[in-house]
């Protein structure tokens, strides 16, 4: 039996997915298994995963259900102890996983977090880039794929990755890991590249929207404690609600993001602009055009 069972969900990522696999067979730690999710491609995938020979492979095909429900199942086919969920365009360290493998030896964790170099564009230039590094201490509050190993046994008992979820998953799975005991490993490296995608969930609006709208009212209680986070939430799907046109909705939650806190000029200021449409429209085209 393997120590770690990488799981990579995908879908149309024929171009990028070879590149994934080669980085982890250069890893310094070679006692995995490689489960690949292809969650209803119609590329090249699976011809590019048949052309790497190695037994720790497995690709399965699955129709397309999102990639919560690909990295469940790749969790149910996994054999290892622990679980390490990679996306199919990010990139990874040569000691990304020897890295997990010396914490896993050393104690006996429920979950282990490295850190994360998070690569982005400017909003203000689309020919440019900046990187926004995330410690290991900060990623154990907002999980990212490639960036935790977690015990197999945890995954399950706290209910997997909710399939309900387009956008926002690991942050809505950190939230559940957050609310119990358990022993938390920390690897101080940048070991994870993270690439948003530029067609990732929270691109598309309609996703984004709904998810958020699941998320804020599944964990209600977590948000009344979380009063900044709420707010952020909130603008977020008023945003997209006013840029799918639903303008009713996105009051309604321009008007929530105020009430939770009326002394926030800004909410406030949003919510009077939400009432103007040809300002707002030019405000959040604008935003949706870049990004």
């Amino acid at each position: 039996m393997p120590n770690i069972s990488i799981i990579i969900p995908t879908y149309n990522r024929g171009y990028q997915i070879k590149n994934t696999l080669s980085l982890i067979l250069t890893q310094r730690f070679q006692d995995y298994e490689i489960i690949i999710v292809d969650d209803g491609s119609d590329d090249n995938t699976k011809d590019i995963v048949s052309l790497f020979n190695d037994t720790r492979f497995r690709y399965v095909f699955q129709q397309n259900n999102g990639v919560c429900a690909a990295r469940n199942r790749g969790a149910e086919l996994a054999t290892a102890n622990y679980l390490l969920f990679l996306d199919s365009d990010d990139s990874i360290e040569k000691n990304w996983l020897i890295d997990f493998y010396k914490k896993i030896s050393e104690n006996d964790y429920d979950l282990i977090c490295c850190g994360v170099n998070v690569h982005k564009n400017k909003i203000s230039n689309k020919n440019s880039a900046y990187s926004e590094k995330i410690d290991c201490y900060e990623i154990n509050k907002r999980l990212l794929a490639g960036s935790f190993a977690i015990k197999k046994e945890l995954f399950f008992t706290i209910g997997q990755y909710d399939p309900a979820m387009n956008f926002g998953e690991n942050t809505e799975l950190s939230i559940r890991l957050q609310a119990i005991e358990k022993k938390v490993g920390y690897i101080e490296s940048i070991n994870l590249n993270y690439y948003p995608a530029a067609d990732g969930g929270g691109r598309n609006l309609k996703n984004r929207a709904t998810s958020n709208i699941y998320f804020l009212n599944k964990h209600k209680d977590w948000f009344n404690n979380h009063k900044r986070v709420h707010r952020l939430y909130l603008q977020s799907t008023a945003v997209a609600m006013y840029k799918l046109s639903n303008f009713n909705e996105a009051k309604k939650y321009f008007f929530k993001a105020w009430k939770n806190n009326p002394f926030y000029l800004k909410g406030l200021l949003r919510l009077i602009v939400c009432h103007i449409p040809i300002l707002a429209k030019s405000i959040w085209k604008k935003e949706m055009n870049n990004g």
